[in-house]
């Protein structure tokens, strides 16, 4: 189930994180626990995920729940 993630920045401003982090495309880029993807990792998953090119590939077409949950 996707659900966003919130955390509080030092500056008081509230980013979120990829709903899918919990439950990832077989392609994220969370998936890869190696090195040559951390960069993306730390950017898209971790609050600029409407801007990932897997984010919008996977979910392009596709609505959501009131409840976050893609269906």
């Amino acid at each position: 189930m996707a659900r966003e993630k919130k955390t509080a920045h030092p500056s008081g401003e509230t980013k979120k994180f990829c709903p899918f982090i919990e439950d990832p495309f077989e392609d994220c880029y969370v998936c890869d626990t190696g090195s040559r993807y951390t960069e993306a990792t730390i950017k898209y998953c971790g609050g600029n995920f409407e801007d990932c090119v897997i984010y919008q590939k996977n979910t392009r077409g596709k609505h959501w729940s009131k409840w976050n949950v893609l269906i």
